[in-house]
């Protein structure tokens, strides 16, 4: 059977900017499943085996326990069983296993910390550091060179190193298969639909990896041609000691002290962009020659997953043009045209026709809609969330009950300036009492907010009944469920560190009166993200207020979302401005020209977005569409309204009334090229910027992406 026509197979999966997300793939997966059979009719009758990622395929949402991620820890290492084990290792039969190595001169894997296993041995940076202070135990350092370097004895029993591991004689069967498509059968599965659909976006991204990563091959100026090896390490975020960014594959590593730098530092260096690196553990410097390439995916796994790739995409005619610039390409879908492919869907337009609102969050014809207007990088705005909520949860008081004798850091959106060692009590009783307020040096009540709460703990362990009921109600759960098949992030081995994606909950006082204070001031988000409004609270002096929020209502929005709010059977909370991710260039240089009017100059290192500074207030706005011919999305966010952010989306929000929203990040495989772009932005912010990590794993990411679609989809 011939392959289908590329155009067909392209506008059934919903890339043809004529065909208003045709989703119903039938006819491509009709054909793959016909190739499918002529090609594995022999493992027809094998064991259906689960998805390594794809659970039993119940929509119920399943709790992964978080692996510790506390940088200068050891936490379980998983090493292959027949690794030789270093001499601390060997209970019971040490001496003997000592006299044995002693006497065979066999190398073996150092397993354990540099103070311990050889002390005489140069020591890694965490090691060294270690023995410098006394409160840090040496049995729980991260060492750099643990299940990494090689070892062996002298003829005088001394211990030497003896190089480090091989990426293709020291990989096992269990190493290939974290790196390499495990099929599973011809089958038709729940997920080869989205496995499809994600293919089509991320290739190209994926494509963008390899390119770089062959780039390290040639720019490499290591003395010596041989590439190590670093096995993945549960539980470990392995990062460039320069930029911080996550590390993928090719690295450069130090054999003295295992320093660690990435491809895009290593290159900058070597173009005469000098950024201080961190010193040998000798006090010298480090030179370009005398680091060693090494990688993280094993044996030619890399390459073998880009073949399978372009194996498919011969196999199913998918040229690779097709994987990106929809957004450029994409026709508007219109209000009449919407009504007309959707009449059964409730549904308008806000914002001139541009924002699409869905007014049940449960419908089920919604997700065809949704996917329409998201493709094309805009924002979505959904309702009615909260009538499958809990309230009880998510009032105040039920906060107040439950943590309010937790110490939390507040913010003031007046000044911006944290406030600490304040009971959280005294924050949510401020919600209905003004008069119960913290108050400043001046005596004046603070407008007060709790961001990212909670902090460095998961949502799911912190608030398990409040978790579980949110994720129960959150729309379009097969992007923001944990597990759901087109958030990315469900795509990372276990043995990886999660991103913390949230849930966060963002609270704060409305702030109608302060026109040009926010709540949160103008940024972007390096993944995408849906914001629920779950309460708002009426003071108790509100008369006066009320009159203002609904006034500058009025004054933002000229539309649907006035009336809505005018007839009272919504209840405002929050406005939120909106812009797409293209505009951001734009929007920097406003913002760089307004602060040399002001007479301030922004160093290099400096973002107007990124060190989130800014509130666009009326005039800034006025004058971005006036002078730039940017015009954002102006939304009113009601109670029980979900907003969803695109992924690089500069956006900002001012609460009317008070709030308590929360969010949930995930990575559809729609805005995975803004997230790489981003990656490589946020690594060039200074060091104590808050974004400057790469906490996302971008580039793992996309290749686990990549390969988990094609265990799915059937090749030769």
């Amino acid at each position: 059977m011939e392959p289908q026509n590329t155009s067909k197979l392209l506008r059934r999966a919903g890339k043809s900017s004529t065909s208003y997300l045709d989703l119903d793939i039938g006819e491509v997966l009709s054909h793959v499943n016909e190739i499918a059979s002529d090609r594995l009719y022999d493992i027809n009758n094998s064991v259906l085996k689960k998805r390594q990622h794809g659970g039993n395929g119940k929509s119920a949402e399943i709790k992964r326990k978080k692996p510790k991620t506390d940088r200068g820890k050891l936490f379980c290492k998983d090493k292959p069983n027949g690794a030789l084990r270093t001499p601390i290792q060997c209970n019971a039969k040490a001496e003997y296993r000592i006299e044995y190595l002693k006497k065979a001169g066999e190398t073996f894997i150092q397993d354990g910390a540099c103070s311990k296993v050889a002390p005489k041995l140069s020591k890694c940076q965490e090691c060294k550091s270690a023995l410098q202070e006394p409160r840090l135990s040496p049995s729980k350092t991260l060492c750099r060179f643990d299940a990494f370097r090689r070892l062996r004895y002298t003829k005088n029993g001394n211990l030497a190193t003896a190089g480090f591991l091989d990426p293709n004689k020291d990989v096992t069967q269990k190493d290939l298969s974290l790196w390499l498509p495990q099929h599973l059968s011809s089958s038709i599965s729940p997920d080869m639909e989205s496995s499809l659909f994600l293919l089509l976006h991320v290739s190209s991204q994926f494509y963008r990896l390899l390119e770089q990563e062959r780039e390290a091959i040639t720019i490499n100026m290591a003395e010596t041609k041989i590439v190590a090896w670093k096995r993945m390490v549960q539980g470990v975020r392995e990062i460039c000691d320069v930029c911080k960014t996550a590390l993928f594959n090719y690295h450069w590593v130090c054999h003295k002290c295992g320093f660690v730098v990435c491809i895009d530092c290593y290159k900058s260096r070597k173009n005469g962009l000098i950024k201080k690196w961190l010193l040998c553990t000798n006090g010298r410097g480090h030179n370009q020659e005398t680091l060693m390439l090494t990688q993280i995916v094993p044996a030619d796994c890399l390459e073998t997953l880009g073949l399978k790739l372009q194996q498919f995409q011969d196999t199913y005619s998918i040229p690779l043009s097709t994987t990106a610039n929809y957004e450029k390409d994409a026709c508007p879908l219109t209000p009449t045209k919407s009504k007309e492919l959707f009449p059964d869907v409730p549904h308008s337009w806000l914002c001139g026709g541009r924002l699409l609102h869905l007014h049940k969050s449960n419908h089920p014809g919604n997700f065809k809609l949704f996917q329409d207007q998201w493709r094309r990088g805009q924002p979505v705005l959904v309702s009615d969330v909260t009538k499958h909520l809990d309230q009880d949860l998510w009032h105040p008081e039920s906060f107040a009950r439950d943590f309010g004798d937790i110490r939390n850091v507040l913010v003031d959106c007046m000044t911006g300036r944290s406030v600490h060692s304040h009971l959280m009590r005294e924050f949510w009783e401020g919600f209905k009492h003004p008069e119960r307020r913290l108050k400043d040096e001046d005596g004046n009540p603070m407008l007060l907010k709790l961001k990212d709460w909670p902090p460095g703990d998961d949502f799911a362990e912190m608030l398990p009944s409040r978790y579980m009921n949110l994720m129960s109600a959150l729309p379009m759960s097969e992007y923001t469920s944990r597990s759901g098949p087109l958030n990315l992030v469900s795509c990372l081995p276990d043995c990886f560190v999660p991103p913390d994606l949230g849930p966060k909950m963002y609270s704060a006082y409305g702030s109608a009166l302060y026109p040009s204070k926010g709540s949160t001031n103008l940024h972007l988000d390096v993944s995408d993200a849906v914001n629920v409004l779950v309460y708002v609270g009426i003071s108790n002096d509100s008369l006066d207020h009320s009159r203002v929020v609904y006034r500058v209502i009025s004054e933002a929005c000229a539309d649907r979302q006035t009336r809505r709010v005018q007839k009272k059977t919504r209840l405002p909370g929050a406005l939120w401005h909106i812009y797409a991710a293209n505009d951001a260039a734009k929007i920097r240089a406003l913002l760089s020209r307004v602060a040399a009017e002001r007479g301030r100059t922004l160093e290099s290192h400096q973002d107007p977005i990124h060190d989130q500074t800014w509130y666009l207030d009326n005039k800034l706005r006025g004058r971005l569409l006036t002078e730039y011919g940017v015009e954002g999305y102006t939304i009113v966010q009601c109670l029980g309204d979900a907003i969803f952010i695109p992924a690089g989306a500069p956006h900002q929000v001012q609460n009317l009334n008070n709030c308590i929203k929360v969010a949930e990040d995930f990575v559809s495989p729609e805005n995975i090229s803004h997230c790489f772009h981003l990656m490589q932005e946020f690594r060039k912010l200074s060091d104590v910027h808050l974004n400057h990590e790469d906490k996302l794993q971008v580039k793992n990411i996309i290749y686990h992406a990549v390969k988990d679609a094609l265990s799915v989809l059937p090749l030769e």
